[in-house]
């Protein structure tokens, strides 16, 4: 699966927001322990009572780098690091807003950008964090292995900050390559940015949005055309858990018995969460949703899970499996 690097891993369930990692930092590239020089910061989620930090990540696709209009910014692929060279800054900033997770600020003192290097390898942080919220550890080698591959999802997806779904698309289509027609029908993955805002696609492979009622028959009819004209080409889906296991389940259900090539894979969100997180048949047992509130008369869903991979596995189909984006793997 190729070399992985190094990364600064961070439990939330272990900080205390004590802030011991900032001067900390500062101290180990400065000699003093103003925070203004810190590379890492802490921020206190009132709301949730719980602390979060921003720091650079070391990104196997670095927004700063693709915004950086000077070739300041450098991805290592030896090393891993995001490298930034002073020499070449115009002091733009762009990098800053490029950044979904606050990793390069602006240092007004200095009148400079500046971001973690990783303590050439020893963070200061991590040694001076007296819970073990950051931890140096060895990142995932999934980007490692098939970095080289082309990308075929465009840069600047409308996805929620954050969302794994961006992710799986990105790296399922990069080890799937462009002889591949996609379909997603109604749900996240289609508002990221597969279909489009204004007919422009967020892909760079044919892609079509199909109803939530129909994606596996529509995808087994492409296919068969393809097989008729003399084309090997991958059919494959990402369906929600309502496009899948609720109102999509015949269409899929009827390809599957069928015998239909094709990859489905199934984003199971365990509720429309793209329309109000109502409950679907893969919300588990007991669970809050809009339509399944918990409160003095009910108590979440009443009923158990749909098993979907069991289900599948009942149409005997040539391959199931589950996964979770946590172990991308």
């Amino acid at each position: 699966m190729g070399n992985s690097y190094k990364t600064i891993a961070f439990y939330q369930d272990k900080c205390d927001g004590c802030g011991d990692c900032v001067p900390a930092c500062s101290k180990h590239h400065t000699g003093t322990a103003d925070p203004a020089h810190s590379r890492i910061k802490v921020a206190k989620d009132a709301e949730q009572q719980s602390f979060g930090i921003a720091l650079c990540r070391q990104c196997g696709q670095p927004q700063c780098v693709m915004n950086c209009p000077s070739g300041a910014l450098s991805k290592d692929m030896a090393s891993g690091f995001v490298k930034w060279d002073k020499d070449k800054c115009v002091n733009c900033q762009l990098c800053t807003l490029a950044c979904p997770y606050g990793g390069i600020t602006y240092n007004a003192l200095t009148d400079q950008v500046m971001k973690c290097n990783f303590c050439d390898g020893d963070p200061a942080c991590v040694k001076a964090c007296p819970r073990g919220a950051l931890v140096l550890k060895e990142g995932a080698s999934l980007f490692n292995a098939w970095g080289d591959l082309e990308d075929l999802v465009v840069p600047g997806l409308s996805a929620c900050l954050g969302c794994n779904s961006e992710m799986l698309l990105r790296h399922t289509l990069r080890r799937i390559g462009s002889n591949v027609v996609v379909a997603t029908p109604p749900g996240c993955i289609a508002g990221v940015g597969s279909v489009g805002v204004n007919a422009k696609t967020g892909l760079k492979t044919p892609v079509f949005h199909p109803l939530l009622t129909n994606t596996a028959a529509m995808l087994a009819g492409a296919r068969r055309y393809y097989n008729r004209i003399g084309r090997d080409v991958t059919m494959l889906a990402f369906g929600g858990d309502g496009g899948t296991a609720d109102v999509g389940f015949q269409s899929l259900s009827g390809a599957a018995e069928r015998g239909e090539q094709m990859i489905y894979i199934c984003v199971d969100n365990e509720g429309y969460m793209n329309t109000g997180v109502q409950r679907s048949s893969t919300t588990p047992y007991g669970a809050w949703t809009s339509t399944t509130p918990v409160g003095s008369v009910l108590r979440g869903k009443t009923r158990e899970a749909k098993p979907m991979s069991l289900l599948m596995v009942m149409h005997n189909c040539e391959y199931v499996a589950t996964a979770s984006t946590a172990f991308m793997e």
